[in-house]
Formats: structure tokens, sequence, C-alpha cells
């Protein structure tokens, strides 16, 4: 008998993980045309545990027996990335005593999509970026014009300190990032860093670096779009999320 031991597990009790960038439209003159995106925190329990979920200045408690769930809609800070190319403080923090399964969702009136969220223990050191980019068709189905807000989207998220890492994007970015050209950030734990691109950002080589193997630290990757549509299949766009 052959055992596959590649898969890695997406339960554990320690999580660090980040929120891309929505379409967010706030109307102040007519608040109930406005969609605005929140993150969303959903964990299920394996088994009878205690933690928290922790970001900014907040911190959330859980308590939980097997197989219950916990929902939890993240209203009073904006963590959504809404920049590319700048450090930020937006990653949310997730602690238990018992295993746990995460799951983060990205919602906006008429706009969702979520991802399985890895636990630190199950984190590498090297990615390539799946994301999408849809190229606008004159010959659309669709009454509207799609793409309008179409940047394809990376955020990574360090869970150590001077954690450094080497970008190469597949495509320029709206960073300012050549295509093919390596470029190097420092992360600590908790800071986040989102690109975008007006292209398509799949193929995008992501890896931690050091002088040597200590400092090859684990990190977290998303990859997405920020609104998009895909092909024909459909006469909306959403929002494109996946760790």
């Amino acid at each position: 008998m052959n055992l596959s031991k590649a898969q890695l597990s997406t339960v554990g009790k320690e999580f660090m993980f980040g929120f891309m960038e929505n379409y967010r439209v706030e109307n102040f003159n007519d608040p109930t045309n406005s969609a605005l995106d929140y993150g969303i925190v959903l964990i299920t329990a394996a088994e009878a545990t205690q933690g928290f979920i922790q970001y900014r200045n907040s911190r959330i408690d859980f308590n939980l027996q097997e197989g219950e769930q916990f929902f939890y809609k993240i209203e009073d800070e904006d963590m959504l990335h809404r920049t590319t190319g700048i450090v930020e403080n937006k990653s949310v923090y997730v602690l238990s005593s018992g295993n746990i399964s995460l799951y983060a969702f990205n919602e906006r009136t008429k706009s969702a999509d979520g991802t399985v969220v890895l636990p630190i223990a199950s984190l590498g050191k090297e990615y390539y970026v799946t994301s999408h980019f849809e190229i606008m068709r004159a010959n659309t189905a669709y009454i509207y014009s799609p793409n309008v807000n179409d940047e394809s989207l990376f955020l990574l998220v360090a869970v150590e300190d001077n954690t450094q890492i080497e970008i190469t994007p597949s495509v320029f970015t709206l960073s300012g990032n050549m295509a093919k050209i390596p470029f190097t950030i420092t992360l600590n734990a908790g800071q986040s860093y989102q690109i975008k691109s007006k292209a398509d950002l799949t193929g995008t080589r992501i890896r931690v670096v050091g002088d040597n193997a200590f400092d090859c630290k684990n990190i977290a990757a998303f990859g997405g779009n920020k609104w998009t549509s895909v092909g024909d299949c459909g006469g909306a766009n959403d929002h494109l999320f996946q760790h």
C-alpha cells in the first residue's frame, strides 16, 4: 500500500491571515445605495476548545464544543487591504486550545468569496500566485461594462519577525514593479503586504530568503481578484479569494 504524505492539514490551533481588497461602494448621500465590504471569520471546532480572534486592538473570545461553529463579522475596523506595495498591519490572528478549521469570507452586497485558511504549521516558504484577470471584451453579452475594477491581487502575511521575502512579479504592478524583475521586502510578525495589477499576477513567484537556512521563515500567501467576471459565466462581477 502506498501512503501519501504530501498533504497539508487544514486543521490546527494557530492561524494568521488577511483579507484582500473587494469593491467597496460608500454612498454618503444615500447609505441605502452603498455596498460595504467586510471580513468574516468562521470557526468550526473539531473538539472542545476555547480561544480568541485578535486584530488591531480587538480581541474576540470563543468557547466551542465539538462540531459547533463560531461566526464573527469584523465591523469595527476596516481590515480589508486597499493599497498596493505598502506594508500594513491588517492581519488577523486566531489561537485555539483545541483543533479547529478556519474559514475567511470577504463579503459585500452582490460580491463574496471565501477560502479555507491554513494553520501556521502548514504554511510554506515559497509560492506561485494563482490570480485572475479578465480581458475587456467588446462583444459582451451583457448590458453593463464588466471589469471596471478588475485588479488581480495577491496578499502576504508574515508570522515571524524580520521575514525577508523576494517577489518576482509575472506582470507590471500598480506599485511600479517591473515584470520578471525580483524585488525584496521585509515584514515582521503580523504585518501584511498587498500587490495589485491591471494584468494577471498568476505565476508571480514569492519566496522567503535569508543568509542561511535559519532565516527562511514561513509566510501566508493569498491570491485572487478584486472584483471580476470570468468569461461569459454570468452577468455580474465577484471577488476572488484563495489561500
